[in-house]
């Protein structure tokens, strides 16, 4: 009876594996939409209020959204949205690919948004790959390139490790990160604070009202004394490491 038990046991693990990644394919759907329907609500209450964004704020919380792609909305301290990164013209056919392949924009170049809590753009950024580098192009909120971010992939294949640079290609920032985790803490050449962020470590779990939720909360902290284009190049930067270790 014993190893009639253990093979039945066995053979119900093999048939959960193999059924998995299609009961994730049906749900993707539900969740995106669900996800959906929540940020919804989240806008709706936001727009009664003044408009927000991450550069009128030096933490931003990210609460990672369930769907298609790798989104994410953003509160501040006290619980208020401020904000989402999401990507932008999207083919239809990639949401076929979203639903199969977990983070499947990343294989390809697409644009991602960063927008304020009544929806309006904040900054947006487009990732070029090649076989050596990518290259980030970070856009302000009218359209005009204010920086790049340029990383050597051979060099960021556990440890992120790049150059942060305004639209006339000079050095702001060397930036990495230090962890495989992703932890990371951002300082010019003299010493000024840009950001940091510890994986684990959320300064406002036991504060309302964040004490019951559920979801994971990831607090980044940013430097007070930033101009409005660095905020942006950081924000873009920062959301750009946040998609593929978060």
């Amino acid at each position: 009876m014993a190893v009639l038990a253990i093979a039945l046991i066995v053979q119900a693990k093999w048939v959960l594996n193999l059924f998995a990644p299609f009961m994730m394919m049906l749900l993707t759907p539900y969740l995106h939409y669900s996800s959906k329907a929540k940020n919804i609500l989240l806008a709706e209450g936001a727009a009664e209020k003044e408009g927000r964004s991450v550069l009128d704020e030096n933490e931003w919380i990210l609460k990672r959204d369930s769907g298609f792609f790798n989104e994410f909305k953003f509160v501040n301290h006290c619980g208020e949205y401020i904000g989402s990164l999401r990507p932008v013209n999207v083919p239809r056919w990639m949401y076929f690919a979203g639903a199969i392949i977990n983070r499947s924009e990343q294989f390809f170049s697409v644009a991602h948004g960063i927008f304020d809590s009544h929806g309006r753009p904040v900054t947006a950024y487009r990732a070029k790959k090649s076989h050596k580098m990518t290259t980030l192009e970070i856009r302000n909120e009218h359209g005009v390139t204010v920086g790049f971010y340029e990383e050597q992939r051979y060099k960021s294949l556990i440890k992120a490790k790049g150059v942060l640079m305004n639209a006339n290609r000079e050095v702001i920032l060397e930036a990495s990160t230090s962890s495989m985790a992703g932890d990371f803490n951002l300082t010019d050449e003299n010493d000024r604070f840009f950001a940091s962020y510890r994986h684990g470590f959320f300064d406002y779990a036991m504060a309302e009202p964040f004490k019951n939720d559920q979801t994971t909360n990831q607090l980044v902290k940013v430097g007070k004394d930033l101009t409005r284009d660095e905020k942006v190049l950081l924000a873009a930067l920062i959301c750009y490491w946040m998609r593929n270790i978060y």
